[in-house]
C-alpha cells in the first residue's frame, strides 16, 4: 500500500516537473510570436514559419516524452535559447531568419536520430576512437582545402554551401574527452592530435573551450589539484605558444585592453556592443525599439549584446541563468545503460556553457573575444548543428542522476563566473566603463 502511494507521488512529481519543461517551451513560443508580430515588416508567411518551428519542437518534446527515460529540461532549455535566436534572426534579417529556421527544424531531427540511434545501440560512446579519427580526417582537410573567414581557416565550402566543422568536432573531441578520461590518460593523444590541427585552422577559440572542457573534466574525473595545477601550467605555457606565434592573439589582447584606442579600428566592434548594453538599460527599448543592427555581426558574435540592447540587462541575466541551468541538468546526467559514458555527458553539458560564458565575457567586455558561437543562440548552422548533436547525446545516455560532490563544487565555481557576467552586463547596461 505503502510502496503504491510513493509511486503515485513520484510520478505525479515527474508530470508536475515535464509540465514546467513545457511552461518553458510555451514562454519560448510567446518571445518568438510577440517579436516577429511586433516588427513593422511582419508578414502572414513569417507567422507560418515560426508556427513550424513551434511545432517541430513541440513534437520533438512530445516525442521524447512519448519514448521516455530522458531529462525533461535539456529540450526546452535549448528551445528557449533558440527561439530567442530566431526571434533576433527575424530582427536582423528576414531572409536569414528563414534559414535558420530550417537549420532549427535539421538540428531537432538531428537531436531525434542520435536519441533513437542510441536506443538501438547503447554502447555507442565505445565508438570514440572511429568517431576521433573521422574528426581529425575533416579538420585535416579544413586545413588543406578551407578557406579563411575572420581570420580562421575554419570553412569548407562545397559548390555555394559553406560548413565549418569546428563545431560537429568539438561535440565529437568532448565524446573523446570524457572516455579517455574514463579509461586513463593513455589515449590523450587523441585530443592533443586534434587540437594541433584545430591550431593549423587558427580557430584558437575552439582550442580555448575544449582546453577548459578537458580542464573541468578531469576535475569531475577525481583528478588531484597537484595534477589540475600541472595541468593548468601547461595550458598556460601553451598559451603563451599561441601568443608568439599567432599575430591575432596578441592583437585580440590589444582589442581588449583597449578597445577605443584607435578610432574608426578593429575596436569599433567593441564600442558598438558596449553602446547597445548602455541603450538598452535595464529593461530595454523594445522589440520594434532597439538598435541590433547598428552592431557588426549581431546574430552571432555578438548575439548577447544585441538583445541586452533590445531587452536590457534582465535578458542577460535570463540567458546566462538559462546555460546555467543546462549546466546543473547536464552535470546531473548518469550513463544507465552504458556507465563508461558519464564523464562525456557532463562534459559536454560543460561544452556547451563554456561556449555561452566565452561569447557573454566577450560581448561585456569581461575576457577578450574568441570568435565562440553562443550555442542556439548565434546565427549558423554547423554550430547549431553541434548544439542539437550534444544535447541529443546527453539525452540518449538516460535519465539525470544525482549530484556529486565534485559536481555541485564545479556547478558552485561555474555559478560564481555567471554572477560576474551578470555584473558585467550590469555595469556596461549602466553605461559605466
Amino acid at each position: 500500500m505503502f510502496g503504491t502511494h510513493v509511486r503515485t507521488v513520484l510520478a505525479k512529481h515527474g508530470r508536475e516537473r515535464h509540465t514546467a519543461a513545457r511552461l518553458l517551451l510555451a514562454g519560448a513560443s510567446a518571445v518568438l510570436a510577440l517579436s516577429l508580430a511586433r516588427e513593422p515588416g511582419f508578414r502572414g508567411t513569417d507567422e507560418m514559419v515560426a508556427a513550424v518551428f513551434w511545432a517541430g519542437l513541440w513534437g520533438a518534446d512530445l516525442l521524447l516524452a512519448h519514448w521516455g527515460g530522458y531529462d525533461k529540461w535539456l529540450l526546452p532549455l535549448a528551445g528557449t535559447c533558440n527561439a530567442l535566436g530566431l526571434a533576433l534572426s527575424f530582427r536582423l534579417d528576414p531572409g536569414g531568419f528563414y534559414r535558420q529556421t530550417v537549420y532549427s527544424l535539421l538540428g531537432l531531427f538531428l537531436l531525434l536520430a542520435v536519441v533513437r540511434t542510441a536506443r538501438a545501440c547503447p554502447a555507442w560512446p565505445a565508438a570514440y576512437r572511429w568517431t576521433s579519427y573521422a574528426t581529425m580526417g575533416v579538420l585535416l582537410l579544413t586545413v588543406l582545402a578551407g578557406r579563411q573567414v575572420n581570420g580562421a581557416r575554419s570553412w569548407l565550402f562545397v559548390g555555394g554551401l559553406g560548413f565549418e566543422p569546428s563545431g560537429p568536432a568539438l561535440v565529437f573531441l568532448t565524446l573523446t574527452v570524457g572516455m579517455v578520461l574514463w579509461h586513463g590518460v593513455r589515449e590523450i593523444w587523441l585530443v592533443a592530435a586534434a587540437a594541433v590541427l584545430l591550431a593549423a585552422t587558427h580557430n584558437l577559440g575552439a582550442i580555448l573551450t575544449l582546453a577548459l572542457v578537458l580542464t573541468g573534466s578531469a576535475y569531475l574525473r577525481g583528478w588531484r589539484w597537484g595534477s589540475l595545477i600541472a595541468a593548468g601550467v601547461c595550458l598556460l605555457g601553451l598559451a603563451a605558444l599561441f601568443y608568439l606565434v599567432f599575430p591575432v592573439v596578441p592583437a585580440r589582447l590589444a582589442l581588449w585592453l583597449a578597445p577605443a584606442a584607435e578610432p574608426g579600428g578593429p575596436g569599433f566592434q567593441m564600442i558598438r556592443a558596449f553602446r547597445a548594453f548602455a541603450e538598452g538599460g535595464l529593461w530595454g527599448r523594445g522589440f520594434a525599439s532597439g538598435r541590433p543592427g547598428s552592431i557588426p555581426a549581431a546574430g552571432s558574435d555578438f548575439v548577447f549584446a544585441a538583445w541586452a540592447g533590445i531587452a536590457g540587462a534582465w535578458m542577460a541575466w535570463l540567458i546566462l541563468a538559462l546555460y546555467l541551468f543546462y549546466l546543473y541538468r547536464g552535470l546531473k546526467a548518469k550513463a544507465v545503460t552504458f556507465p563508461d559514458a558519464t564523464l562525456s555527458a557532463r562534459a559536454l553539458a560543460l561544452l556547451i556553457t563554456c561556449q555561452a560564458f566565452l561569447l557573454a565575457g566577450g560581448n561585456t567586455g569581461f575576457f577578450p573575444l574568441t570568435g565562440v558561437p553562443m550555442p542556439f543562440l548565434s546565427r549558423g548552422g554547423s554550430a547549431l548543428a553541434g548544439s542539437y548533436l550534444a544535447t541529443g547525446m546527453i539525452l540518449s545516455l538516460g535519465p539525470p542522476g544525482t549530484l556529486g560532490r565534485r559536481e555541485r563544487r564545479l556547478l558552485l565555481g561555474v555559478s560564481a563566473v555567471a554572477g560576474m557576467l551578470a555584473l558585467a552586463a550590469l555595469w556596461r547596461s549602466l553605461g559605466s566603463g
